[in-house]
């Protein structure tokens, strides 16, 4: 199996948190092979030595998102996706950590193994001696239904995770892929030179506003020799390659 290793570190996080998931339910496998061809070995390390794998991974990219430059807003919205993880690892653990109580498991174990015991002597008369394909039908119903049970009560032991681990490592690759494929496309329309271009117009009139409206007694413009405030406005050009900045006095 080939190594791969993102030129981003959070999709390697991404993955790692749903392997880390399934390890921590599904312990048949080490972590260690698990993530071997995706996280450098000082990752490695960091993730198995902790406690809680699955929190590690969600902190390692929380410490991601906030060290790479980006908008509040995405940023925000980044940040209520790791919450969602967060939801999702409690609700995991809320249905490993609190099965049903044993002693109803128990109560309804006994009670079925005492009702198909006693139920051949229930149907002797009226069907004779297929009585016993009788009754061993109605307890293979009734005890499959029971075993289903069980499982329903702790179905991690029965859960393809590993197969819905490898989706989400192929989407994300996936993703990564048709991200540098649009950017490829943009770069030969000539769309992202622009909007590098924009932004960095906008960045440059920042400051001039700030230290205009810092001169304001009042924070929302300039003033004049006379005292008089002087609204200040921000327009964008027509072809979005710059920004203009109109001072209109009173």
């Amino acid at each position: 199996m080939t190594r791969w290793r993102p030129r981003r570190p959070w999709p390697a996080g991404l993955v790692a948190f749903a392997r880390a998931l399934r390890i921590h339910f599904q312990p048949e496998v080490t972590i260690e092979s698990e993530l071997k061809n995706i996280l450098t070995p000082a990752e490695l390390q960091m993730l198995a030595k902790s406690q809680h794998r699955p929190v590690r991974a969600i902190h390692a990219i929380s410490q991601i998102i906030q060290s790479v430059p980006m908008s509040s807003i995405h940023q925000q919205q980044m940040s209520n996706n790791l919450t969602f993880f967060h939801d999702v690892l409690g609700g995991c653990e809320r249905l490993l950590r609190a099965p049903i109580p044993v002693s109803y498991t128990r109560h309804t174990a006994r009670f079925l193994f005492a009702w198909l015991t006693l139920l051949p002597f229930a149907l002797y008369g009226s069907c004779g001696v297929s009585v016993i394909p009788v009754c061993s039908g109605i307890a293979a119903v009734l005890c499959g239904i029971e075993e289903i049970g069980v499982q329903c009560e702790e179905p991690f032991g029965i859960l393809p995770l590993d197969v819905i681990c490898n989706r989400i490592q192929a989407d994300v690759m996936a993703t990564l892929k048709d991200d540098a494929d649009t950017k490829t496309i943009l770069a030969e329309a000539g769309l992202i030179s622009l909007r590098a271009n924009s932004a960095m117009a906008v960045e440059n009139a920042l400051p001039d506003l700030d230290s205009i409206n810092a001169a304001a007694p009042n924070g929302n413009g300039s003033h004049n020799g006379n005292g008089a405030a002087v609204p200040v406005s921000v327009s964008a050009g027509a072809s979005g390659n710059g920004m203009n900045v109109r001072i209109s006095p009173r």
